[in-house]
Order: structure tokens, then C-alpha cells, then sequence
């Protein structure tokens, strides 16, 4: 045998027909690695070490066990019988004996059988044999597998001893077994007393669940939830993929272990001191309660928030996309923010000197099917067209610029040869001659103007920025990345930098000791992107609980919104409203080319006019009385603290996009506009961080979604396994807590050979529960876990909206908690 790839591929019909071969990557198929050891690889040049492989042996082979241990020598017993020579395949165990590996002729039927002779077994189809490459494991005989010889299988069908009838084979015959009640129950604890840590014996106790399978369903038990929990308890099958664990009790019943049925496997748990226990009236399940369904309402988008000559287009965008209009809406509104950047800014008060520069933060939540990325493409492609007609600017004034550089050049030369001429005059004034050698200084290069940039260090964003002090838009499509490069190691520092590149017009120097000092005069960024409900909700916990992110910088996306999706969706298939669009592009090539008088090298600043500083001025006395008074959560607090230099910079975008000019006062109107926006992003806000300030209870939410789709009863491995987002390892034991508190789940202990394991019944009253709070709905619509029972109405708008909390002594907690987090009153 050259090398282990040669003895499988001379394996592989043996193992084909039961258990699927893997490709590693090395275009030889393989089967799993270890016995009892999960999947794996094996590499080539390194065999197992420690593991062992077990090969199920495929319908039409049989593998003839000789055992050299105990006292029995199998290669003497069959040698007695049979002289002839074994032409196929052998292989040498671990401890001296061999496998005799033969195919079956078509029609011929062996069992599995321990002790035909003295250390001889037979292994064939259901049952498994541990083999080469495994540790001790050699192949002995390197030839093909080839069919028994005749005289051989009559032999072994003679001295295989016939099933003999016994309290655990053929019981069920003379005696049925029924179903009841308490079956369940039994088998889960008879299950701990079965030695099921042998593969042998665990596919026993499948087959007699799956003998027994009509009767155990007609008593309402659910057989692949009762073989998983029994799994779950059994030495060595704790981690047995479900999967695994179907296809087990889907066997042929031709290939089952003869005799396997429920009886025989309480005949060996009462053989291995199982003691029945007496039915008890179970306790009655509580009632369960029902959980607050999916988010705090947030408010729609109202198209008069926006400048009228965005409104049109920005409308169009929403309708043909079929997406919430408040995605292209953020989407225009912080590009058209970074095109204005630090061009022009806004002092809110009367004579302070406090200073605005209008560039936002936006984002936008949803999942990956609401059109984010189309809207926010909508969006940035005006910069993406402005920074083309740039890149053509430049390229003129780069020709200039060298054929500056050339007559430099010739003109240096020139003076070079006159020089020479002249100092051979002993007259000459030697100052003369200084002058006409001195280096001409330079023409600066033309630099290139940028509007957008996506994937940049912050160097690399801090040179751009130098070269671009206006400011310019960080785009990332999907924000995670963002976010994710900064918990790099050794990107420690660029936190800061965008901490710093959100207020605008500030300076920042880096030390670098590869690029030296860079000193930028003005840092002004804009950011905008995507983000999944997922990824949003573990960024929000750091933010809300002392982690990493608690440093301020996702309170800085104001305009972050989370819309709810769109109902009824409809095709639209039309052109798009090309006079919009060209109105605004004109106003992006307009507000591109602002420019206004400085004053000591500062950008003009507008503000507002009477009436506007009357309206701003009320609504910052509200807004600070709201911040000092009323029980918000931190990082809400924090949040809504930044909406004092939001309002005045969306007043001065609204100003600026429906025409006026860099100077002069900001109008009432503008004021009103921009307030609306605030209230809006608060409602949204809210969303966003409810989610991690009560995470057990969003957990709870998103699992008891799925409860229909676990076993019953379920483990908390049985949860987090399947990768859900929002239900890691910790998310899932908050969700069983509460999901146990509002009676969806019962705890139940188990001792498993010393180790405590809970699990965890699913109360059967949830059916009927969910079923009566979708009488009389929409059957297409999705049913609510529990009906509006409280109505809360936020006191920014005054608008009441319905949020879906029971009244319940439970729920009393919760109802505080929502009131924190989203700051209702409750209507009585």
C-alpha cells in the first residue's frame, strides 16, 4: 500500500452505500474521521494520531473478524475450517488479529454475529469495523475486494448460530408492547442506564424507536425529539448531529438489529438497575404569557421632511424600488451633508459663537431583502459623477502643471549659460549673477478633488482629507466591515480619528514613525452605509454595556434608521423621473461649487432669523429639559444629546438645497423642517437600542420564532448549534430564562452518568395559544405571539401607537423597561 489515498480509493465501494465520503480539497473522497470524534481531516502525510476510524460496512460486503485476544485465537478457528488461501483484502487490528474483507454474491443475506467460532465475528451491512489508518491498523494483504468463495459462505451460514428468542429478542412478539402516556418519560430515563456509549448499542436503541414508531406517534410523542434527547444522555453521542440521528431511525428494517424494539430496551435498563417509576399526576403546565412582539414602533417617513427639490426624485427612487421611503431619504441627505462640508456653517445662538459644520452620519438597518443597497447607490452616484468630471479636471491642469515643470526647466538653463558668459567679466557684479542662478520655486501640483472614498486607512483618509479640507463621504455598503476593522489589532487608534472627523473643521496631526508627521488643517467626514439587524444588535450591546464601542462613536450616526418593511409589494417597471433627477444634480453641482467670503480663515456663518431662533430656541429648552428630567437610558441620552447640532445642520442642508445663499439668515421653515427630522430619528433611535438594553428579552423573541423547528424537548446546544443570529451561547441561555418565566418552556434536570443536564419541554398549551391569537387575522399575515394589550403614546408626537405588551404581573418589569428604553406613558 503506497499511501493511505491508495487504500481508500480501494475502500470506497465498501463505505459508499452507508455513509456519505467527504472531499477535503484534495479530490480524494474520504469518510468521516474519528470514532465517536465528530468530522475532520486526515492528512496524507500525517495519519491519526490518537482517533480511530470506523467504516460502516455497505449492503453486499461482509468483513470476517478474526480476534486474537481473551484467550481466542479466530485466525486458528477459521484455519481449522477453511485451507484455502484468502485472495482480497486484509488488514491487521490493533491487537493481532485480521479483517477479511469480501463482497457478497447478488441475493446472499448475512447478519451481524459475534462468536460463529472461537474469536471470529462477522461484520456486514448496519453494523461497523475499525480500520486502517488508524493507530495499531496496517494492511496486511493489499489485493481487491473480492466475492466469497462459496464453500466459504455456506460455512459461515452453518456456523452462524440462528437468533434465539429472549426477553430482549422477540418479546415484543409473544407480548406487545403499547405505547402510553408515560413512555416518554420512561425512555428518557431508561436512556442513561443503557450502555449506549457503543456505536452497537445506540443503533439498537434507534432501531427499537423506530420498530415501535407507529405506536409511540399515535400516543402524541414526537420519535426524532425523543431519539435526539435520548442522544443527548447517551456517553459518546452528545454531540451526534440531528441529522445523523434521522437517518438512523430512517433505516431499512431489513438492515435493523433483529430483536430491536421498545420492550427489549426497558428489559435492559431494568437488567442494569433501572427501577420504573410510579405515574404521578403530572403538575398542570402553566398558562403561557405572552412576550412583546418584534420591535418598538418607529415613525414613517414623511416626505415634507425633506427640501422640495429633493422630493420628487427622492420618491421616485422609493417607489420603482419597491423599499421605505426613508432610505433613499438619509441616503441624499448625507450626501449632499459631505458636499456642503466645511464650506459653509451655522452658529445657532444669537451672539455665541458656537459653530455647526452640516456634516451627518447617517445609516441605514434592514434585512438584506429591503433594497439597501440600491437606494443607497441612488444616492452616491452624483458623487461618484462628480468625481469623474474631477478626474477630467485634473487631467488638464496636470498637463499645465508639467508643461509648466518643462519651461522651468528650459528657463533654468538659459540663465545657467548667460551666468556662464558674464563671470568671465571682472566687472560683473557677483549679486547679479546670484540672481540669475537661484532655482525657481516650483508650481504647486494640482490636487485632485474628491467627493467619495470607501475602503481606506485612516493615513491614507487622513492625506485625502489634506488635500480635500471641505470634507469628503466615507461609503460602505455594508458597515460591519467598518466596524469590524476597528476591533483589529493595532487599529486601536482610528477610533479617535472618526470620534474627531465627526464634529468638522477641527485639526489632526498623525506620528507615524513609517510616515512621519501629517498634519491635516481641517478634518471634516461624512459617513454613510448599511448595517443588518444582526451585527447592528452586538455593536448596540457594546455601546450600551461597557464594551469596546462604548465610546460615543455609533451615537454619532443621527440619522440612523430602522423602517419597518414595506406590505404589498408591486411591481413597478417604469422609467425614472428624469426631470427630478436632473434637478437634483443641479443641486449637487451647485452646492459643489459654493463659495462665500472667509473670515480668518474660517468658513461664513449663517443663522437664523428672528422667528427661526424663536422656534429653535423653544425646542432646545424642551429638548434639555427632557435630557435632565426624564429616566432615559445613557446611551439614549447620549444619543439624543447630539440632536442639538443635528437640528441646526439640517436646517442649514434645507436652506442651502432650496436655494439660498451662503450668507443671509436660515429661515422659520427650515427650523420646523429640521425638528421634524429630530422627532422622527427619535422614534428609530429608540429601536435601535432596545434591542440591547433588554437582550435577554430580544433573544427570547427571536427563539420562541422557532420553537416549531426544535426537538422536543431541547437543550441549549440544540439552540445555539444552529447559528442563529442574535442566539450565540449566551443569548440562548438569556432566552431560555425568560422563555421558562413567561411559561413557553419547562426545565427539567437530568442526571447523565453524574452530569447535570437540563432540558427543557416545550408546553403544549403554546399550540393552542398561538392558534387563538390568530383567530380571525389575515391568514397570509404573519400571527403575533400576543395581541395589543397595552397602547403607549410618545410624548414628542403625541401620536398614540400600539406596541404589543400583556398585562400581566410578569410583564410589570418589562412595561418599566420599554417606558426607559422608548420613554411611553401608558394609556389607561
Amino acid at each position: 500500500m503506497k499511501n493511505i489515498a491508495d487504500f481508500y480509493a480501494l475502500i470506497q465501494p465498501t463505505v459508499q452505500g452507508k455513509m456519505a465520503l467527504i472531499d477535503y480539497g484534495d479530490g480524494i473522497p474520504k469518510p468521516r474521521k474519528g470514532w465517536r470524534a465528530g468530522t475532520g481531516v486526515v492528512p496524507l502525510d500525517n495519519p491519526l494520531q490518537d482517533e480511530v476510524i470506523a467504516y460502516p460496512i455497505a449492503p453486499g460486503y461482509v468483513v470476517i473478524d478474526l480476534d486474537r485476544k481473551n484467550g481466542k485465537d479466530g485466525v486458528k478457528s477459521l484455519k481449522e475450517r477453511w485451507k484455502e488461501r484468502h485472495n482480497t483484502l486484509i488488514t491487521k487490528t490493533k491487537s493481532g488479529g485480521l479483517h477479511v474483507w469480501y463482497a457478497l454474491p447478488k441475493g446472499a443475506q448475512l447478519g451481524n454475529r459475534t462468536g460463529i467460532l472461537p474469536g471470529v465475528d462477522l461484520r456486514t451491512v448496519g453494523g461497523f469495523v475499525r480500520d486502517f489508518p488508524s493507530p495499531g491498523y496496517a494492511v496486511w494483504r493489499d489485493l481487491p475486494i473480492a466475492e466469497i468463495p462459496p464453500g466459504l459462505l455456506a460455512l459461515i451460514q452453518e456456523a452462524a448460530p440462528k437468533p434465539k428468542e429472549s426477553p430482549m429478542q422477540g418479546f415484543g412478539e409473544r407480548q406487545p408492547w403499547v405505547a402510553s402516556i408515560d413512555s416518554e418519560r420512561e425512555l428518557s430515563e431508561i436512556a442513561p442506564f443503557l450502555r449506549l456509549e457503543n456505536r452497537d448499542d445506540w443503533q439498537f436503541a434507534m432501531d427499537a424507536l423506530a420498530h415501535d414508531r407507529d405506536q409511540l406517534e399515535a400516543a402524541g410523542i414526537d420519535v426524532l425529539g425523543l431519539a435526539v434527547s435520548m442522544s443527548r444522555t447517551a456517553q459518546g453521542f452528545e454531540d451526534e448531529p440531528e441529522e445523523t440521528i434521522k437517518e438512523a431511525l430512517e433505516r431499512p428494517e431489513d438492515q435493523r438489529f433483529s430483536g430491536a424494539c421498545v420492550k427489549a430496551l426497558i428489559v435492559r435498563a431494568k437488567a442494569a438497575k433501572w427501577t420504573p417509576q410510579k405515574s404521578a399526576t403530572p403538575a398542570p403546565m402553566p398558562d403561557p404569557e405572552p412576550l412583546p412582539t418584534g420591535l418598538p414602533p418607529v415613525d414613517s417617513f414623511d416626505e415634507n421632511l425633506l427640501p422640495l427639490g429633493l422630493r420628487a426624485y427622492v420618491t421616485d427612487i422609493a417607489e420603482r424600488l419597491q423599499c421605505p421611503l426613508d432610505f433613499p431619504a438619509v441616503a441624499f441627505l448625507v450626501c449632499l451633508s459631505s458636499v456642503v462640508g466645511g464650506r459653509v456653517a451655522i452658529k445657532p445662538k444669537r451672539r455665541d459663537d458656537w459653530t455647526v459644520l452640516p456634516n451627518l452620519w447617517g445609516a441605514i438597518v434592514g434585512r438584506p431583502s429591503l433594497m439597501k443597497t440600491p437606494a443607497l447607490s441612488e444616492a452616491t452616484k452624483m458623487l461618484y459623477r462628480m468625481e469623474e468630471l474631477a478626474r477630467s479636471l485634473h487631467a488638464e491642469k496636470m498637463n499645465a502643471y508639467e508643461a509648466e515643470m518643462e519651461a522651468s526647466k528650459v528657463r533654468a538653463a538659459a540663465n545657467k549659460k548667460k551666468a556662464a558668459k558674464l563671470l568671465d567679466k571682472s566687472d560683473q557684479d557677483k549679486s547679479v549673477l546670484v540672481e540669475m542662478l537661484r532655482k525657481e520655486q516650483p508650481p504647486a501640483p494640482p490636487t485632485l478633488r474628491r467627493y467619495i472614498a470607501n475602503d481606506a486607512t485612516v493615513e491614507k483618509l487622513g492625506e485625502l482629507l489634506q488635500e480635500n479640507p471641505e470634507g469628503l463621504l466615507l461609503f460602505r455598503d455594508e458597515l460591519v466591515g467598518w466596524l469590524r476593522n476597528m476591533d483589529r489589532d493595532g487599529h486601536e487608534g482610528d477610533r479617535a480619528f472618526y470620534l474627531e472627523a465627526w464634529t468638522g473643521g477641527k485639526p489632526f496631526t498623525y506620528d507615524r514613525i513609517a510616515r512621519g508627521s501629517v498634519f491635516i488643517d481641517k478634518v471634516t467626514l461624512s459617513v454613510l452605509g448599511g448595517i443588518q439587524p444582526g451585527p447592528l444588535r452586538s455593536y448596540v450591546s457594546q455601546a450600551t454595556q461597557g464594551g469596546a464601542g462604548d465610546d460615543g462613536l455609533l451615537q454619532r450616526f443621527q440619522l440612523l434608521v430602522w423602517p419597518d418593511a414595506i406590505g404589498g409589494w408591486r411591481n413597478v417597471d417604469r422609467w425614472p423621473d428624469t426631470e427630478a433627477k436632473q434637478g437634483v444634480w443641479g443641486i449637487f453641482e451647485r452646492l459643489a461649487d459654493l463659495t462665500a467670503p472667509t473670515v480668518d480663515d474660517e468658513p461664513p456663518a449663517l443663522r437664523f432669523d428672528e422667528e427661526g431662533q424663536k422656534v429653535f430656541d423653544g425646542w432646545r429648552t424642551e429638548l434639555e429639559a427632557r435630557l435632565r428630567v426624564e429616566d432615559l437610558s445613557a446611551v439614549l441620552e447620549s444619543h439624543m444629546a447630539k440632536y442639538r447640532s443635528l437640528v441646526p445642520s439640517i436646517a442649514l442642508l434645507s436652506h442651502l438645497v432650496e436655494g439660498g445663499a451662503a450668507i443671509g439668515r436660515v429661515k422659520a421653515e427650515h427650523v420646523r423642517r429640521a425638528i421634524g427630522w429630530a422627532r422622527y430619528l427619535e422614534s428609530h433611535a429608540r429601536r435601535v437600542y432596545s434591542v440591547a438594553l433588554d437582550p435577554d428579552m430580544a433573544a427570547a423573541v427571536a427563539l420562541s420564532e422557532r420553537l416549531k423547528t426544535l426537538p422536543d424537548p431541547i437543550t441549549a446546544r440544540d439552540v445555539y448549534r444552529r447559528g442563529w443570529s442574535g442566539l450565540d451561547r449566551k443569548a440562548t441561555d438569556g432566552a431560555l430564562r425568560v422563555l421558562v418565566d413567561f411559561g413557553h418552556l419547562l426545565p427539567v434536570e437530568q442526571d447523565t452518568n453524574g452530569r447535570p443536564t437540563t432540558l427543557y419541554r416545550i408546553n403544549p398549551k403554546l399550540k393552542n395559544f398561538s392558534e387563538s391569537l390568530g383567530e380571525g387575522t389575515d391568514k397570509t399575515a404573519k400571527t403575533p405571539i400576543c395581541p395589543p394589550f397595552v397602547s403607549f403614546v410618545s410624548p414628542s408626537s403625541k401620536e398614540t401607537e400600539k406596541f404589543s405588551v400583556a398585562r400581566t404581573p410578569r410583564m410589570l418589569a418589562v412595561i418599566d423597561r420599554l417606558r426607559s428604553v422608548g420613554n411611553f406613558g401608558v394609556l389607561k
